[in-house]
């Protein structure tokens, strides 16, 4: 996404899992879900900071440009 550019449309994200406002009591969160983008998606990214530690956790992936791209990220 390229405001500047020619892509002036931002990429769509499905989140799948899991469902908003769920409640954790397991270590490990599993993220599911799709982006798609009319212009191509090259990489995936998240980052999370826990509200209360100091742990910050980053994911990244680079991929082949695809429109559409299903996604699964795990946070421990």
């Amino acid at each position: 996404y390229a405001p500047e550019g020619d892509d002036n449309e931002p990429p769509v994200i499905l989140i799948n899992n899991p469902e908003n406002n769920q409640i954790f009591e397991e270590p490990e969160i599993l993220f599911e879900g799709i982006v798609t983008d009319n212009q191509g998606i090259t990489r995936v990214s998240f980052n999370h900071h826990w509200d209360y530690g100091e742990t910050e956790i980053h994911s990244e992936r680079f991929i082949e440009p695809l429109m559409e791209y299903n996604f699964d990220f795990i946070i421990m």
